[in-house]
């Protein structure tokens, strides 16, 4: 029995001793051997990182193996920091449910040519789930995957091999040199910008081996970091010669530093930047640059995707800020300021931008920028990706949008675009996202490609280019790509749908709805009333008042300008002919005590024993407001027409009668009386043949020098 009990504990240690040599573990990764002659393994444990980049080899006690599976209890805990992940191109096989648990993962690239085998699905386990895009060579087959990716997308892949989760390009296969980049390349796509692969510190070597030959590392390729959201620092060896675009990233990049013995960049005075050091010019930024006082350019994009960037000082070396805005997609700057002794640049009046000075045009902005009434243009891109920006007003002083100029801003609910504004160019608007509504102004003579392209939340449209213009206004076909042509109302000037109907960029909108209008006849006397249930634009040539008050029978006029508001009756002066009041986009306040009563349908009304009722007429050749319906009997006011209503209890407020001024004595007639907001009319130096009234209303056989009515307009007999 003794022997039996050692022989089974012999085979026992044999067995785990045989075990424990199938598995290893390289760095946070565990490996199960699958055959030791053709040097395979399976990827057995993981790490939890936001880029989660599988290895395509494993040395191991001078071994190297090749990862060719990975096992289904890789992932067998939540781990929920893994938004990327990469497959490399050695995966054959994938176990069912082997990324169950990475429930947050919202990108999968895969390298391997042909679909790694999965029996089932990696996805949808348990509570887990997640429905990835999922990136692969162009040209291959992944239709297997299709029921456990949101997305698919093919993509190019442009680095030759990968080391230490770094991927590389050879550019120089006799001088043995290669650059960083990004394993793929999508900067054609059209459905999201490039998709960071990288994440944590990442410690640039200066030369690297693949397939025993060792390469240096001498450059950095475009997009090698765009949008690797996890990065957290870059270190840049002395060996790096090339930079070939800024490559700022995200939220986390707090670190940037170059080796002091590179010949070609430097990050002087620790600021966290990448300079190059014969021109001065700032290349490379992160959120926590600091411009050095040495500096003297900043390069295009150089705070690229710095999204937790709070602020900027451009000091006054910087002479020229290349192309465009270089702060692109920095949502959280709010405070930029310019140094006062800068020669090029300005922040004039507190306002939170950079202004070219010679152009008074702000070329940076921000979600808390006032722009100056000094300034004419915004330039191009200059709020673009200003996430934080929820309104925004265009001054009339303004008569330049650059394109791309609100590119980006998805927050973005209201903008007013004035009519100073001639041209809306590509790209202005596009990804305004949350924009519910628009007004294109009358002034516009163009609206170019991608306008407001992605602008999927606009429900109304508002064009006020009169039908005359729109064969010489261009619009592009793709102006208004994105956008629900079904479900968004087009508005158009009054008399102008059949036009835009037929007008090529117009004609696609399904609902076009014609602005409200009005025309008005004005008689030989010079005057008319009107009561409309839009705002409107006051025609020229026209005036138009409210009644604030009476004195005596004078009915006090007050002129209101620009825009009649809604539901106000008023009196309008006017040579005779008829004239169109066509509907307002701009704000109108409503007008306090007036007078003046009015609808836009025949209204029958019986007065109150204390009322009366005053309709437009001429008596006795004096236009004026007379008493209608004396005797009680009905009082018809016909539609779209104003009428003066007073109450001998015009003394009574707050519903308690004033003592001292109990009611007044109601007149049959009142005259106008411009006094307040007009000018008297011209001058009288000999009597005319016309019935001449004073102030009070009292009729004046031989007016001498004074102030007079006549014809319901004030003059002055001298």
């Amino acid at each position: 029995m003794k022997n039996l009990k050692t022989f089974l504990t012999a085979i026992l240690l044999l067995c785990c001793a045989t075990l424990s040599a199938q598995e290893f573990y390289v760095g946070d990764m565990s490996f199960e051997v699958l055959s030791e002659t053709d040097k395979t393994v399976k990827l057995y444990s993981i790490y939890d990182a936001e880029v989660l980049n599988i290895p395509s080899q494993v040395t191991y006690e001078g071994e190297t193996y090749s990862v060719v599976s990975i096992s289904r209890v890789a992932f067998s805990y939540p781990y929920d920091n893994i938004t990327t992940i990469i497959i490399p191109a050695t995966i054959t096989n994938i176990d069912t449910y082997a990324f169950s648990s990475c429930r947050n993962v919202t990108t999968i690239l895969t390298l391997a040519t042909t679909a790694p085998t999965v029996d089932g699905t990696i996805f949808n386990y348990g509570a887990y789930s997640a429905n990835p895009l999922l990136l692969y060579p162009s040209n291959c087959d992944y239709s297997s995957w299709k029921s456990f990716c949101s997305e698919m997308h093919a993509v190019d892949i442009i680095h030759d091999f990968c080391v230490d989760g770094l991927f590389y390009t050879i550019t120089d296969q006799e001088n043995k040199t290669v650059s960083l980049t990004t394993p793929h390349d999508d900067s054609e796509a059209d459905y999201i910008t490039m998709v960071g692969m990288y994440s944590g510190d990442i410690n640039i070597p200066s030369s690297v081996v693949h397939n025993n030959v060792e390469y240096t590392v001498t450059g950095i390729k475009d997009r090698t970091f765009r949008n690797s959201e996890g990065v957290t620092s870059i270190s840049i060896p002395a060996t790096v010669n090339s930079i070939t675009e800024a490559f700022s990233t995200g939220s986390k990049l707090m670190s940037i530093t170059v080796d002091a013995n590179n010949p070609v960049y430097d990050s002087r005075d620790n600021c966290n930047a990448v300079i190059e050091t014969a021109t001065n010019t700032l290349i490379t930024a992160c959120n926590s640059t600091i411009i050095p006082e040495s500096v003297t350019r900043i390069g295009e994009q150089a705070f690229r995707n710095c999204r937790s960037l709070e602020s900027i000082h451009i000091p006054a070396s910087v002479i020229e800020i290349r192309n465009y805005n270089p702060f692109f997609e920095c949502p959280s700057l709010n405070s930029i300021t310019v140094d006062e002794e800068n020669p090029v640049y300005d922040s004039r009046d507190n306002c939170n931008a950079v202004i070219k000075t010679t152009y008074n045009a702000i070329i940076v902005g921000c979600h808390n920028t006032v722009i100056p009434n000094s300034v004419n243009a915004i330039s191009s891109y200059a709020f673009n990706y200003c996430e934080k920006l929820r309104s925004f007003e265009i001054p009339n002083y303004v008569t330049h949008l650059g394109f791309g100029a609100f590119y980006g801003c998805s927050n973005l609910t209201s903008i007013i675009i004035p009519n100073s504004i001639s041209y809306i160019q590509m790209w202005t608007f596009e990804g305004c996202k949350s924009l519910t509504s628009i007004t294109i102004p009358s002034s516009v003579e163009g609206i170019e490609g991608s306008a407001f392209r992605g602008c999927t939340s606009l429900k109304s449209i508002t064009s006020l280019i009169p039908a005359e213009k729109l064969f010489s206004t261009f619009i592009h076909s793709n102006s208004f790509n994105g956008v629900n042509k079904n479900s968004c109302t087009l508005y158009v000037p009054f008399g102008a749908k059949e036009t835009y109907a037929a007008t090529d960029g117009w004609n696609e909108f399904t609902n076009i709805v014609e602005m409200k209008g009005y025309d008005l006849t004005v008689s030989a006397a010079g005057y008319a009333t009107l009561y409309l249930d839009f705002k409107a634009e006051i025609p020229e040539g026209v005036e138009v008042y409210t009644a604030s008050n009476v004195d005596g029978n004078r009915l006090m006029m007050q002129q209101v300008t620009g825009v009649l508001p809604a539901n106000t009756g008023v009196i309008v002066r006017a040579e005779q002919g008829t004239y169109t009041f066509v509907e307002s986009c701009e704000a109108a306040e409503a007008i306090e005590s007036n007078l003046l009563r009015g609808s836009v349908e025949d209204e029958y009304i019986t007065p109150a024993k204390d009322t009366k009722y005053y309709v437009l007429a001429m008596k006795d050749g004096v236009v004026g407001m007379y008493a209608d319906a004396l005797n009680g009997g009905t009082f018809k006011n016909n539609a779209n027409k104003a009428y003066l209503m007073l109450s001998t209890r015009i003394g009574i407020y707050d519903e308690e009668v004033d003592t001292e001024n109990p009611g007044m004595q109601l007149s049959n007639s009142y005259y106008f009386d411009f006094s307040g907001t007009t000018a008297i009319d011209p001058v009288v130096t000999e009597i005319e043949d016309n019935i001449y009234y004073d102030l009070s209303g009292r009729r004046v056989e031989n007016p001498a020098r004074g102030i007079y009515i006549v014809n319901g307009r004030k003059v002055l007999v001298k």
